[in-house]
């Protein structure tokens, strides 16, 4: 973690050059951190709306140093939030302000502690549809000849000589075939003009051009090129693989240095802290891999004196006291919470006093995007749609366990629905012969700010459908009617289904196949996207309850597990948000 930007530090805490540092204008305690290794800037990039650049750690650290001693033997607490897949940097900018001074109305729902600081840390996720993106998509298909010539070029070529687009305009949109049909027979024309001239020249040029040309002059073959190119420019254009390699490669070495850089400035004042972080989706994998990376720093091998930190600590003189890691629809594979697995995600079960996976069933996101996008990556059939943030916590009587096995008294269990059959998460006894650390599971499927209103739901189906009905009876378009109609009969199954599944769930096969149908109202959401409805990342929404308990879970740390009267911890609920915590060796 050296770093760009190890010559341009100091005890005075000068900034690296592979992250910039904000103050937020309308909140001296916010700070927006931002990853800039992977931008070819020169100097600090203009802030964000609501922001101002800071030129050295130093102000964040006299703050923090300032905030010690105001209540001498308390340490002062900063809540980091890393932020997911495909958002924006304005977008995150404004999301930070608005954690750290929420409206009025959800003034107990900030982010920002009583006695500390917010800081949002922004790693270079492009975004989808992003000027950069689409830029970035139509260069890579001039440079690549495969993609740009054999998978689009030519098949676009042989469909538009031999008809095939004519055939799949009018299918579409009547008036759109004349023309395309029209600029085909020109194409065509003039191509021959071209070919019988080089046959003067060269006898054998027909001959060649159409060797060279017939793969892509079939209707069939020409569709089944450009479609393979079609499916790779969407993948780029979805930018998730992007995403997922800036994270990792850009997100991960500049957040560590960054934390880095911030625990000299804290030692050089003497000063300790007590950290929280709150992840979501793709921003849970950089997390888990950064505080892997930074506690191997932190906690040097070979320390035979045993005077280096411990594990619940970073730094040198435990700089950082890890707190509560909170991950919210975490794109992780589901195994890594698995004790047959050591990776990444028990370094960092180690390291953090607790851990919180806030998860739901209607997460279209890493259910149905998600394994399109890593279907031909996952290491196996099986791991594909199973994340660590569509856990769902169901009731299961053929999962029953006896004898010396942790998961005896287990009611709840969290299982991975990919589809129809749900998988257990844990096959085997999760609790070993190591010492156990604690995964705390927060079942959200039902809240509607993740799952929708069914009322709204029911009303934008409605209107979806009868707009491309109305659309396919007027063009006369049958490619519309037929949309139109497979469209309102999953949504009708999934309207039937929807008010089902929280009584059948639990039902194993029915649950599956109910659960299944009533997923497709989902889709709705992003129809009624005002209404601040996000299957994945409604967590945050102010006013619901996950909210609430994220922000519970950081102004009380010890508010999960729940007591009984006389102590005992509860370690399952069957309540709006099902709640399960499982004891795991590391």
């Amino acid at each position: 973690m050296d770093g760009a930007g190890g010559s341009a530090r100091d005890e005075r805490g000068l900034l690296a050059k592979n992250y910039a540092l904000y103050r937020a204008i309308g909140c001296e305690r916010a700070y927006l951190v931002e990853s800039i290794s992977s931008e070819s800037v020169m100097g600090t990039p203009v802030p964000s709306s609501g922001f101002r650049a800071e030129s050295s750690l130093a102000p964040l650290a006299d703050a923090i140093a300032a905030a010690a001693l105001a209540v001498p033997g308390e340490l002062p607490e900063i809540t980091l939030k890393v932020h997911g897949f495909n958002m924006p940097r304005a977008t995150f900018a404004r999301e930070i302000l608005r954690d750290a001074t929420p409206p009025a109305a959800y003034a107990a729902e900030s982010l920002l502690p009583k006695r500390g600081f917010l800081i949002g840390y922004r790693w270079p996720s492009e975004g989808i549809g992003s000027g950069e993106s689409v830029g970035d998509m139509l260069q890579s298909i001039r440079v690549s000849p495969a993609i740009g010539i054999l998978l689009m070029l030519l098949p676009l070529h042989g469909l538009l000589v031999s008809g095939g687009l004519e055939q799949l305009a009018r299918s579409i949109a009547g008036p759109l075939a004349a023309w395309v049909g029209g600029l085909g027979h020109a194409l065509a024309s003039a191509e021959q003009g071209v070919v019988a001239a080089l046959g003067q020249v060269w006898p054998f040029a027909p001959r060649f051009l159409e060797l060279l040309f017939s793969p892509f002059l079939g209707i069939t073959s020409a569709a089944l090129w450009l479609g393979a190119g079609v499916l790779m420019v969407l993948l780029r254009l979805s930018t998730y693989q992007r995403d997922r390699y800036r994270a990792v490669h850009y997100g991960v070495p500049d957040i560590g240095e960054f934390m880095r850089d911030l625990e000299r400035a804290l030692v050089v004042r003497d000063v300790r802290v007590r950290l929280h972080v709150v992840a979501h989706s793709m921003g849970t994998l950089l997390t888990v891999n950064a505080f892997r990376v930074m506690s191997d720093y932190f906690h040097p091998p070979g320390d035979a004196s045993g005077s280096g930190p411990s594990y619940g600590e970073m730094g040198r003189n435990g700089t950082f006291q890890l707190g509560t890691l909170i991950l919210c629809a975490p794109d992780l594979p589901a195994v890594m919470a698995t004790r047959d697995r050591n990776n990444y995600f028990q370094s960092a079960l180690r390291r953090f006093t607790s851990v919180h996976v806030f998860c739901s069933d209607r997460d279209l996101i890493l259910k149905w995007l998600s394994p399109i996008a890593n279907w031909a990556s996952e290491p196996r059939y099986d791991m594909v749609g199973r994340k660590l943030g569509n856990v769902v916590l169901l009731k299961s009587a053929r999962a029953q366990v006896s004898g010396p096995d942790s998961r005896s008294d287990w009611t709840l269990l969290p299982m991975n629905r990919a589809v129809v059959q749900a998988y257990p998460l844990y096959t085997s006894d999760p609790l070993g012969i190591s010492a156990p650390a604690v995964i705390h599971f927060h079942d959200c499927t039902l809240d509607p700010g993740l799952g929708g209103s069914y009322l709204a739901m029911l009303l934008a189906s409605v209107v979806v459908v009868g707009a491309f009905s109305a659309g396919g009876a007027l063009g006369h378009v049958p490619f519309i009617g037929w949309i139109a109609s497979v469209l309102g009969s999953w949504l009708l199954l999934g309207l039937l289904a929807r008010p089902l599944w929280p009584l059948v769930r639990d039902v194993a096969w029915v649950g599956g196949v109910v659960g299944a149908l009533a997923e497709v109202p989902s889709l709705m959401m992003f129809a009624t996207f005002w209404r601040g409805w996000d299957p994945h990342g409604g967590y945050f929404t102010f006013g619901r309850a996950p909210r609430q308990r994220v922000c519970e879970l950081l102004a009380k740390p010890g508010a999960f597990p729940r007591r009984t009267p006389d102590g005992r911890e509860i370690e399952e609920e069957d309540a709006a948000i099902r709640y399960r915590l499982v004891r795991i060796s590391v």
